[in-house]
C-alpha cells in the first residue's frame, strides 16, 4: 500500500534518509539511486516494509530507489541514526 511522507533529513555522505508520515511516525531508509532527495519533498511508496523499495516524487514523478531500514519509529530515532 502506497504511503506519502515528507523528507525531513538526508545525509549525503551515508545516503541515510529520514521521512515523516502524516501521523507523525517516521521511516529511516538508505538512498540507493535515482533522484537525490530534497528536504520538504513529498514521496509516495511502500514505507511499512523492510528492504528495497521504489518511492516516487509526488510532483515530478521521479523515482528514488531506497532500502527501508526502519519504519513506524519516532523522529528522535531518525535524528539519532543521522549522527
Amino acid at each position: 500500500m502506497a504511503t506519502q511522507a515528507t523528507v525531513i533529513t538526508f545525509h549525503r555522505t551515508t545516503g541515510l534518509l529520514g521521512m515523516e508520515l502524516g501521523n507523525g511516525s517516521c521511516v529511516l531508509a538508505e538512498h540507493l539511486h535515482g533522484a537525490v532527495p530534497q528536504l520538504g519533498q513529498t514521496l509516495s511508496g511502500e514505507m511499512a516494509t523492510f528492504g528495497e523499495a521504489t518511492w516516487v516524487d509526488t510532483r515530478s514523478g521521479e523515482e528514488i530507489a531506497v532500502f527501508v531500514q526502519a519504519y513506524d519509529i519516532a523522529r528522535d530515532a531518525v535524528e539519532l541514526a543521522m549522527r
